[in-house]
């Protein structure tokens, strides 16, 4: 007896491994870390095949969907969706962690040393670089990575193929996802910014009992190098904010709240 292979057929075996891979693909185009400038184009590719090829035989296509129709444009740009949404709120972490050292960068007097930063390419001051490295280092050391692909594949068990999530609450739930930009930059770089806001004021009261006394030269020196012991202090600090704030970006996720 044989078994006759047809079109409907061809697309339900071409689509349970097309459609992970556009959600997959879309998640690791914005994904901080794995989507950063200095990792060629083909490595990107490769790591998207690899999980696609993992994750893809576990899942359950439930019709045939022809990408040349508009269910299938359809189907594309929800799958797409969801993976830039989870992406996404990634990003509002590592932005806050690079708005906080802003914040730190101005109080010490450093908001003008700006370098390049290789995995964006955008210019940011060196302090903002420096927190970037770390919890870059953090999220890699955390098996942050490992996490991920975890997370994708609990995606495709929360939200499946061909369930029709991508709505106006969605978009919502990502931008007020992002006032969390904000907050947390404030909650990393707040004491830091404290300390430096007293060490300025203290400054300018002795410039203002001592008038004769260059507190310019003083005090330039004097916030760079208290900046510097404070990040020294505060990195264990650090740590701990990153974990909190990744525990709630990956619960983001695992309760739906992108998806309703």
């Amino acid at each position: 007896m044989q078994t006759q292979f047809t079109y409907d057929a061809f697309l339900q075996w071409w689509g349970s491994f097309f459609w992970p891979f556009v959600r997959i693909g879309a998640l690791m185009a914005v994904m901080p870390v794995l989507s950063a400038r200095t990792i060629p184009a083909r490595i990107k590719l490769l790591i998207t095949l690899i999980v696609t090829a993992t994750i893809a035989p576990t899942l359950t296509l439930d019709h045939a969907i022809d990408p040349f129709t508009n269910e299938g444009v359809y189907m594309a740009i929800e799958q797409a969706g969801i993976g830039l949404a989870m992406g996404l709120a990634f990003v509002i972490v590592f932005q806050a962690i690079t708005l906080a050292g802003q914040m730190v960068a101005n109080g010490m007097g450093l908001g003008f040393a700006s370098l390049v930063d290789p995995s964006t390419g955008t210019s940011s001051p060196v302090i903002s670089q420096f927190y970037t490295i770390m919890v870059t280092l953090f999220f890699v050391v955390l098996d942050g990575h490992l996490l991920v692909i975890q997370m994708l594949h609990d995606s495709f068990i929360q939200l499946p193929l061909n369930g029709h999530f991508l709505s106006m609450a969605t978009v919502k739930s990502l931008v007020d996802w992002g006032s969390h930009i904000f907050a947390w930059a404030m909650v990393v770089a707040l004491p830091a910014v404290t300390a430096l806001l007293l060490a300025n004021m203290a400054l300018g009261l002795i410039g203002r009992a001592a008038p004769t006394l260059n507190i310019f030269s003083i005090g330039f020196v004097i916030t760079i190098i208290g900046g510097m012991l404070l990040l020294l202090w505060l990195l264990p600090l650090l740590l701990e904010q990153f974990q909190f704030f990744m525990r709630e970006t990956f619960a983001l996720v695992h309760n739906y709240k992108l998806s309703q």
